[in-house]
């Protein structure tokens, strides 16, 4: 039973940050969609996404990524 808990531990930590990766992840793949819908080439797709703070909700990362591309 220690041994048990003490997995359980040490695998609760990781559990949250692949969900958080996961998320992040998920909500960068939509930004590169909706560009990629706007008409963005990969390339400019690719560098743009980069920069992002992937913690921000979607709508926010597509703003983001929007103005940085107007940037350029």
């Amino acid at each position: 039973p220690k041994a048990a808990q003490q997995i359980v531990l040490d695998l609760k930590g990781k559990l949250e940050t692949s969900q958080m990766t996961i998320k992040s992840h998920k909500q960068l793949d939509e930004v590169e969609d909706a560009l990629r819908a706007l008409g963005y080439k990969p390339r400019e797709i690719d560098r743009i996404v980069k920069q992002l703070d992937a913690k921000k909700p979607t709508e926010v990362l597509v703003k983001d990524a929007l103005k940085l591309l107007g940037k350029k």
